[in-house]
């Protein structure tokens, strides 16, 4: 019934969410068994997987708390290392077990559908990251990609985004207003000045060739204590951007993760250094006081 709730590929994503942690702890029993209970020394390979799980372990320690799929897909590298490692392992063990002398014709016989199944898991998930998953995973589906007439990969509907820095497709909401963003900028600031992006979005920097005045490419939550906040207030001070883009979020749909509750001090030079001037899709065009009316935003 829970699988008939979710469909496939929600099922899928929930197991994703569990699979590394299984996969993690799996391999380092297998490392401690080998060195505690069997007295073996610590090989290189050893020492490569044990370099892979840490890996694994921190990466997946930085999602764990932001429940978001596309969060998650960032950290499985080192999963898919090891759960193919896992499944190799396996394999060795039949092959080893089906060669044995006592065993009959029928258990050599089930080498191939052995192989296969072993092989089945790497391929669904192979398959199902380049067709279901769009832009985040990097899909295929993502390009319109077809394998013949009747089999087509699912792909999104795409509009082509052709700037002077940037030539891709991307979904058309995205599309048109990364395009009108980028023509306010030029038209507020000319090259090398200074603008910033909050609380994400640095790309507007690269695309229009203006300068973030701070040392930061985005401002997320738990990233700055108030010391270092009010460097960056003083930072902005000393040389205020030309335009804001600002995006009001609740970064993983919890309030106190938006940008006024956690940078209070950025926020508050914001609003009272800045006005409203525009809404383009997600991103707040704000321009200094000096050239708008005291809006508000």
């Amino acid at each position: 019934q829970f699988y008939d709730e979710l469909g496939y590929h929600k099922f899928f994503e929930r197991i994703l969410f569990h699979l590394p942690i299984w996969v993690y702890g799996f391999v380092l029993v297998i490392i401690l068994t080998r060195f505690v209970l069997q007295k073996r020394k610590m090989t290189s390979s050893d020492l490569h997987l044990l370099a892979i799980v840490g890996f694994g372990v921190c990466a997946f320690g930085l999602v764990i708390w932001r429940a978001g799929f596309d969060n998650l897909l960032r950290t499985l590298p080192p999963f898919y290392i090891l759960f193919c490692y896992l499944l190799f392992q396996v394999w060795q063990k039949a092959l080893v077990f089906q060669s044995a002398p006592e065993n009959s014709i029928h258990a050599r016989s089930t080498r191939i559908p052995l192989s296969l199944l072993i092989v089945f898991l790497p391929c669904l998930f192979y398959y199902e990251m380049n067709t279901h998953h769009g832009f985040y995973a990097g899909s295929i589906g993502a390009r319109g990609w077809v394998i013949n007439k009747d089999v087509k990969a699912v792909h999104p509907e795409t509009t082509a985004i052709k700037l002077e820095r940037m030539d891709v497709l991307t979904s058309p909401n995205e599309a048109k207003w990364i395009s009108e963003v980028v023509k306010r900028i030029s038209v507020y600031s000319k090259k090398g000045d200074p603008i910033l992006a909050l609380p994400l979005n640095p790309i507007f920097y690269f695309l229009t060739d203006r300068v973030n005045p701070t040392p930061y490419e985005w401002v997320l939550p738990g990233m700055l204590d108030e010391e270092k906040e009010l460097e960056m207030v003083e930072t902005l001070k000393a040389k205020p951007p030309k335009v804001v883009i600002y995006v009001d979020i609740a970064i993983d749909g919890k309030e106190e993760r938006r940008l006024k509750n956690y940078a209070p001090h950025i926020y508050k030079y914001l609003v009272e250094n800045y006005a409203f001037q525009e809404m383009i899709g997600l991103f707040q065009i704000l321009l200094p006081r000096t050239q708008q009316g005291n809006l508000g935003f």
